[in-house]
């Protein structure tokens, strides 16, 4: 289980194997899903429209660094964060 800044407890993404590069590949779109997912949840439980709509903006196959650095500080108050696997 993972807390963000304001106390929500949610669960770390699911991910599948890391033997071939197209699974790694694949977690990458998972994790990259979830914490678009996760930002959008937490702009709507902080009533926060201004974040909530540029989270909608963000295409999980398309995001760029910058953008999950903004999550991440969003959600967690860090760049990044370990998820246990």
């Amino acid at each position: 289980m993972i807390t963000t800044l304001t106390g929500r407890v949610i669960n770390p993404p699911i991910q599948k194997s890391t033997k071939t590069n197209r699974g790694v590949c694949k977690n990458v779109l998972i994790v990259d899903t979830w914490l678009v997912d996760q930002g959008r949840q937490e702009a709507r439980s902080r009533g926060d429209s201004f974040n909530g709509d540029q989270f909608d903006r963000i295409d999980p196959k398309k995001i760029t660094r910058a953008e999950k650095d903004a999550l991440n500080w969003y959600l967690f108050g860090k760049d990044e964060i370990l998820l246990d696997s």
